[in-house]
């Protein structure tokens, strides 16, 4: 017993030095309840706890950059002023949505592209970075932070574009 005693006296301490000398922001904290319930944790736990939230922030930050690796040929804009995410969602589209069906508008966003889906009223809406399916009743969207790849983006347009347009 003295030796936990012991080592909950270590961990104490150097909580309160780290959280001293860091800031109590540095540590995570909120609030002096949150620093009571650090100071009171084991250092065991502590460093645990620590790590388990640096290893998060740094699998966010890891996600963010590949995902930005994935999209960033979507991103440039073309000479007919849409981007290569337009061009490339109606030749994925082709398919079900004729080249010659889209009509151009513009809003604040830049260029969109609006084509029709069947006959049931639904319309396909391409705007420069993202993508909507829409008719009076539901409007279902697609962006590029929603999704992994551009491929799983164009693959869940598309599932979207068959069913509105049956």
């Amino acid at each position: 017993m003295p030796l936990l005693a012991l080592l909950c006296a270590i961990g104490l301490a150097l909580c309160a030095t780290f959280a001293l000398l860091f800031g109590w922001k540095a540590v995570g904290g909120n609030s002096a309840f949150d620093l009571l319930a650090m100071l009171a944790m084991p250092p065991g736990i502590l460093a645990l706890a620590w790590s388990l939230e640096w290893l998060s922030k740094w699998r966010w930050r890891q996600r963010l950059v590949d995902h930005e690796a994935a999209f960033a040929q979507l991103m440039s804009r073309r000479d007919d002023g849409l981007t290569e995410f337009q061009h490339q969602a109606m030749v994925a589209a082709a398919h079900i949505v004729p080249l010659t069906s889209f009509r151009r508008d513009k809003d604040e966003n830049g260029e969109v592209l609006v084509a029709p889906l069947g006959s049931a009223g639904a319309e396909l809406w391409l705007y420069p970075y993202d993508a909507a399916v829409r008719d009076g009743k539901k409007r279902s969207s697609f962006s590029a932070l929603e999704f992994k790849t551009p491929q799983d983006l164009f693959a869940a347009l598309l599932n979207e574009c068959q069913a509105r347009a049956a």
